[in-house]
């Protein structure tokens, strides 16, 4: 099938059907790009698709029937630039190419590749790069899933009606991934940091008087999960002295990651990944949001709850306060407040009694 621009929109004929998405680079939003995948095989369902991404984000879209290929560059780096342009050269000819980040980086290596057709927002001052640019401001207008649904709907006449949910396949060994973590019996999982920065983390001490609760009156013990900077943060949240729970920071790969959240009973974090990937597999999720907004990157899913702060400030989006120096918008998501809807998500269910 071949695809031709008329009036700026893309048709198909039997001859160009190649299309590379370059991927987000952050857990959350390359969550947030697979209802985009499913309206792009749709709309191509003859089409050959590749998803090129860092390694640290490939494993959101391992076992996607949507995609055909997926191509590695170096994740991180002076050289990544140069690495996402050499495995793009390497791999095309491209008759399309979707951009989901909005770096210049990303568009000028898509440039640089001769790929003929280049669709993405026009942020970062990269419009000239691209054959068919969107307005920038619209990237954070809406949820950013249906953002990059958009993207498909400006260059083909095909207007997105299901409003499909993030769907992610687990490793068909996630029980045993579980088992040889030493985890047993029934757990929640609590992703307490964020790499964004501490604007978007609720306290230490929260968190640890919640795990007091679920331990106490759900029979759950807390699995933290995050990055080896927060193994000594969480080691104050899972409270390993009392035996209610076991710090994984930095000690799971994301494919170990994805199986430690199929198997939780609940998942609990600030605006991060994990809580993306959880809601993603259908776990029961709650989600604390702060600086950031759920409107814009909120986690999706059936059983997905958001607890935000109601604060006139919030959403800033700094990674630190400007103001205080915490981030008081958690002041007014209480203990309680998360308990409660924790409750809900989990049906009322007494963990204990099964």
């Amino acid at each position: 099938m071949k695809m031709e621009s008329i009036k700026n929109s893309i048709v198909c004929s039997p001859d160009n059907n190649r299309i590379v998405v370059v991927a987000p680079n952050w857990l959350g939003d390359a969550v947030m790009s697979l209802p985009f995948l499913l309206e792009l095989r749709a709309l191509f369902p003859a089409a050959v698709i590749s998803v090129v991404c860092r390694d640290y984000v490939s494993e959101i879209y391992s076992r996607k029937k949507e995609i055909d290929r997926i191509i590695l560059y170096r994740k991180r780096g002076f050289t990544s630039k140069n690495s996402l342009i050499r495995e793009l050269r390497k791999s095309g000819p491209w008759d399309i190419a979707f951009l989901l980040p909005p770096s210049f980086s990303s568009a000028f290596a898509v440039f640089l590749a001769g790929v003929k057709r280049r669709i993405g927002y026009g942020t970062d001052f990269r419009s000239i790069l691209l054959t068919d640019s969107l307005e920038g401001g619209l990237y954070r207008k809406g949820h950013l899933s249906s953002n990059y649904v958009r993207l498909i709907e400006s260059v083909s006449d095909r207007v997105s009606e299901s409003k499909s949910l993030p769907s992610i396949v687990p490793p068909g060994n996630w029980k045993g991934i579980i088992e040889s973590k030493g985890i047993t019996g029934n757990y929640a999982v609590f992703s307490a940091g964020a790499s964004y920065g501490p604007a978007k983390i609720w306290p230490a001490e929260n968190y640890l008087k919640l795990a007091e609760l679920l331990y106490e009156n759900k029979g759950l013990e807390i699995v933290a999960v995050g990055t080896g900077k927060d193994k000594e943060y969480l080691n104050l949240i899972v409270d390993i002295k009392r035996k209610q729970g076991i710090n994984l920071a930095g000690e799971c790969d994301i494919k170990e990651l994805i199986a430690i959240l199929k198997g939780a009973e609940v998942v609990v974090g600030n605006d991060s990944g994990p809580v993306h990937i959880s809601a993603a597999l259908g776990v029961p999720t709650v989600s604390l949001f702060g600086s950031t907004s759920p409107l814009w990157t909120g986690p999706r899913g059936t059983s997905s709850k958001i607890v935000e702060s109601n604060i006139e400030c919030s959403p800033c989006f700094k990674k630190e306060c400007p103001i205080y120096n915490y981030a008081k918008c958690f002041d007014d998501i209480t203990i309680e407040s998360v308990y409660k809807v924790v409750c809900e998500v989990l049906g009322g269910i007494n963990i204990n009694s099964k």
